[in-house]
């Protein structure tokens, strides 16, 4: 016993305590999974070659100003890179390392930070037991699976985190820079602006309302202004706001960087045209039935944690409140959009650290009688314990683990395209308009091939917003539905040069080989392209 009482005061003291050694576990630990999860030698998202294009072009000095390869598109008077800062992270790990292998070693250094920053928040903020509630994200499967991938949320999440951190230690000038990074990063920015708006909105009123116990006195707080009485940080919203506007403004894109903004988060963001055209999967809703199926831990987590916390809401921070918003916000575009899980996961974790560690700092005798003679609340809660704990023993975190790295194992080589697109730069003129019949097919010829220029990608809204009846017109054509205008939409409309078509478009395939308007010049086992006569 003295063996293990001194093995214990060891790890706790002088590993932990004194030398922070659990930080470097969680980091490595972190680290391990997700390099393992995208260990496989491809692509999962095809968006993974058009930023491996930008970070090498910024590796080499040159910034992309103006987007001129897609001319099916409004891109060419609206671009803006808003992922500059990522991509510029990214480019040293293409100078060093071969493109793939540094853009997944990136990507799994900024999930083991993430994971690192959310345990750090939790650490700082005393709550008991923090690597406990960093359970529930590692059993979400689909937050696994898109963290995996190459996209920028993860590191705008850790900014998110500073930007609390920064409200809540009142560092001003740190709240100006992280904002005005936070609009280089990613179009999400908004969000910053959210959090600080939020957070002065909750401390005001929660310092109101518990000011006084009287439930008079409480209402006279929360409506009448009290000049004498310093209420929160107000200064935060002047530095949010003054950092955010200097991101937008100085900025390599101003003011077309605007309009790129509206249409980012407003048209693609929250009105999408899921309903019209065919955007990309992750835009489409979830069900909650297969949402709970993917992540039942993390839903039980947060149903626990919201039965707590109205149960001792006078005892919640306004941590708790904050958090808690933004996970009933994020879980309500979960369901609109399936992309939305990459904030909501982590987000929710938050909420359920902060949630359950203000029950515990306050738990008394008084409160668990009030729990015990309740019987609506042990019995909702009890029925909730034993759904996590059913769900726990039938399905292991490593089902998760198993699931989210064979998906992850799938997509495109690094060499997609590749053969098509070198004999496109050497056997046409340059700036040759390539009518590529589908949208996703974009980012692979644009990394292998930036000597021509392409109809649509990245997200067919931008092409649909610029002229809708011809974009589906051009849908229908290809997806081989309107043969009657092969004609008209390739060579009136958009009056392309050649026509790039992948093999698993056949029907596509064999509608243009029975015209004479277009001869196939050339043809390998990936795709199939023809000339306009």
């Amino acid at each position: 016993m003295y063996l293990i009482y001194k093995i214990w005061f060891f790890v706790r003291f002088t590993l932990i305590k004194k030398y922070r050694f659990d930080y470097f576990v969680i980091f490595l630990g972190s680290f391990w999974l997700f390099a393992w999860l995208t260990s496989a030698m491809v692509f999962t998202d095809p968006d993974a070659f058009y930023h491996a294009k930008l970070a090498e072009n910024l590796a080499q000095g040159n910034v992309i100003r103006q987007f001129t390869w897609l001319e099916g598109t409004n891109l060419a008077n609206s671009f803006t890179d808003q992922h500059f800062l990522y991509h510029s992270i990214l480019a040293p790990f293409t100078i060093f390392f071969p493109t793939m292998v540094g853009l997944k070693l990136a990507t799994a250094l900024i999930n083991a930070s993430l994971i690192l920053m959310i345990y750090g928040i939790f650490k700082k903020f005393k709550i008991t037991l923090p690597l406990f509630y960093l359970i529930p994200l590692l059993c979400s499967y689909p937050w696994l699976f898109r963290a995996g991938l190459i996209k920028a949320v993860p590191l705008f999440i850790i900014l998110m985190l500073w930007t609390f951190n920064c409200l809540t230690r009142q560092k001003g000038w740190q709240l100006f820079v992280a904002c005005f990074l936070g609009v280089w990063l990613y179009g999400a920015w908004p969000l910053l602006g959210l959090m600080t708006l939020l957070h002065f909105v909750i401390t005001w009123f929660l310092e109101k309302y518990r000011a006084e116990d009287s439930v008079l006195n409480r209402l006279k707080k929360v409506f009448l202004f009290d000049p004498k009485r310093k209420i929160v940080w107000i200064n935060g919203l002047f530095y949010t706001l003054s950092g955010l506007v200097s991101g937008l403004i100085v900025n390599f894109y101003f003011p077309n960087n605007l309009k790129f903004y509206w249409q980012q988060i407003w048209d693609i963001g929250v009105v999408n045209y899921q309903n019209i055209i065919a955007v990309g999967g992750e835009w489409y809703p979830y069900s909650l039935n297969t949402l709970w199926h993917e992540t039942g831990f993390l839903l039980v987590a947060v149903g626990l944690s919201t039965l707590i916390f109205f149960l001792t809401l006078k005892k919640q921070s306004s941590y708790s409140w904050l958090w808690g918003i933004f996970t009933l916000i994020f879980f309500l575009l979960t369901l609109k959009s399936q992309r939305y899980i990459d904030f909501f996961a982590p987000l929710a974790t938050l909420f359920i650290g902060f949630t359950f560690n203000s029950y515990f700092k306050t738990l008394s005798a008084f409160h668990l009688k009030l729990l015990t003679r309740t019987h609506w609340q042990v019995m909702a809660s009890s029925l909730l314990l034993l759904i996590a704990i059913y769900f726990v023993w039938t399905t292991p975190a490593s089902n998760y683990l198993e699931v989210a790295k064979t998906n992850l194992s799938r997509g495109w080589a690094m060499n997609t395209y590749e053969t098509a697109s070198s004999w496109l730069k050497q056997n046409t003129p340059k700036n040759s308009l390539i009518l590529n019949t589908n949208w996703a097919d974009f980012p692979m010829l644009f990394y292998h091939n930036d000597y021509n220029h392409y109809l649509t990608g990245l997200d067919p809204t931008f092409a649909y917003q610029k002229n809708p009846i011809k974009y589906l017109r051009y849908r229908d054509v290809t997806l081989g539905k309107r043969p009657d205008l092969l004609r008209q939409v390739i060579i009136d409309d958009w009056n392309a040069d050649y026509i790039f078509v992948s093999k698993k478009q056949a029907v596509l395939n064999s509608q243009l080989e029975a015209l004479s308007e277009f001869t196939k010049i050339y043809n390998d086992n990936e795709t199939t392209i023809y000339q306009i006569n």
